[in-house]
């Protein structure tokens, strides 16, 4: 049967992750492996400039062509950049240790997330975040301790943790009195250190969430090495 039958799909095979999925014909390899739950760099996202996302076809066939990401040598031994590539036949891929750095980050982030106890990725760094979660504990209003909730939490935020002269996001102020009475005087006060000693409280949750402490960190500038914009 000919590779471009409409009803013929392909079983593309990943390694050392040992994973195995079904393609249509045409799909793009990147897609398949991210579809496959397969980790592969991507610093350009997709767009073929950046050259992190090589993989080795170990057999089969991909519909690919060669960028100055790949040097001649390579293209021969069969090594295509992923997201450039679509499947044409059955395959089986092999992803290089170059093209999973990032995957041995996660897989001991995972590792430690698990397990509940602290790794060290690296030795003589101090740990201290900018972003804290502070539990608080109000006292509900009374007819002699009436001042405002703003002034309530404020309050408790310098009895509790020393922190004063803190500034408040809208975001803060407009959900505020619910946010204390669904957590009967109980919440949760999230700060951001803005400069070396002025704090920002920038969102109030109700009860203790210090359990559920995330955050996202974008790196956006240029590649010196590669010439490329980072987005």
């Amino acid at each position: 049967m000919a590779d471009s039958s409409p009803t013929e799909k392909y079983r593309v095979h990943f390694e050392p992750d040992n994973i195995d999925i079904i393609a249509e014909p045409g799909a793009n390899l990147m897609e398949t492996a991210v579809a496959a739950g397969v980790h592969i760099n991507a610093s350009c996202g997709g767009a073929g400039v950046c050259g992190t996302c090589n993989v080795l076809i170990k057999n089969g066939r991909v519909e690919s062509t060669r960028t100055g990401k790949v040097s001649s040598q390579d293209y021969k031994k069969g090594v295509r950049q992923s997201c450039q590539s679509r499947i044409t036949s059955a395959i089986t891929v092999i992803i290089p240790p170059e093209s999973r750095l990032e995957k041995a980050v996660l897989t001991r982030e995972e590792t430690r997330i698990a397990a509940q106890t602290p790794v060290a990725l690296v030795t003589g760094w101090h740990f201290n975040p900018p972003v804290r979660k502070l539990y608080l504990k109000l006292l509900p209003p009374t007819l002699k301790d009436n001042i405002s909730d703003l002034s309530r939490l404020l309050r408790g935020v310098k009895q509790q943790h020393n922190l004063a002269n803190i500034s408040v996001d809208f975001g803060v102020v407009a959900k505020l009195a619910r946010v204390l009475r669904d957590g009967n005087w109980q919440v949760t006060a999230t700060t951001l250190l803005d400069g070396e000693s002025n704090y920002r409280l920038i969102k109030i949750e109700s009860g203790d969430t210090r359990a559920k402490h995330y955050s996202l960190v974008f790196a956006i500038g240029t590649n010196a090495a590669r010439g490329q914009r980072l987005d």
